[in-house]
């Protein structure tokens, strides 16, 4: 999911800020253990799939964590992280770097969090529409309806299992990769006339994005 005309402040991802740990917390065993694993694991910025690979569209796999296919998960929780705030996001999923597995990262007002193996348990009624952009097809944005609040169970970088509940705009970001993990994409999520027309106007607004762009304006 992109920042959708919200200006997200750039975050330094490296060691435990990466991991969504604050630093201002008094240390202890733990977190040193997780610094130094950090250090040892470190992720790197990855190449987005084209929109037109399959893997976008491909049902993900659970994330294994006593023989991960894709490398260590704070290796994986990082790459995430770093490649979302590289390319302009507030959310990505696995899959949309490359690795078919339930797993994906979200950063919103300098909180960064990553989910292994999430499931959402309960979605309320109440919904709401709000325009949507996606990494994976820059330049369009679609209006797309939620659900105003969600529970989630999901695993973090550790295994650890943990629940909690998110409303508003997290919830949106939540939802939107959460499909992304069941092979659902933004063009899913209109119609085929609507999509084509989104299309259209985002070659519009590459083009534009080019000339500012050729003229320092960008």
């Amino acid at each position: 999911m992109t920042t959708e005309e919200r200006k997200v402040p750039t975050l330094i991802i490296d060691g435990l800020e990466g991991l969504g740990v604050s630093p201002m917390k008094a240390p202890d065993a733990s977190i040193f253990k997780i610094k130094t694993e950090a250090i040892a694991h470190k992720g790197s910025i990855q190449q987005l799939a084209p929109e037109d690979d399959p893997i976008l569209k491909k049902v993900c796999e659970p994330f294994d964590f006593v023989s991960p296919k894709y490398g260590h998960p704070i290796s994986i929780a990082q790459s995430l992280i770093m490649s979302m705030r590289a390319y302009g996001g507030v959310g990505l999923a696995a899959a949309q770097i490359g690795m078919p597995v339930r797993v994906f990262a979200i950063g919103y007002e300098k909180q960064n969090q990553v989910f292994f193996n999430p499931v959402i348990k309960e979605y309320s009624e109440s919904k709401n529409k709000g325009k949507e952009g996606c990494i994976s097809f820059p330049f369009c944005y679609a209006v797309v309806e939620r659900s105003d609040w969600i529970r989630i169970a999901w695993q973090n970088e550790k295994g650890e299992p943990q629940e909690e509940v998110f409303s508003g705009y997290t919830a949106r970001i939540i939802q939107h990769e959460y499909d992304h993990m069941d092979g659902i994409c933004l063009p899913d999520k209109v119609s085929k006339l609507m999509w084509k027309a989104l299309k259209e106007k985002s070659r519009g607004l590459y083009k534009k994005a080019l000339k500012m762009q050729k003229r320092g304006q960008l």
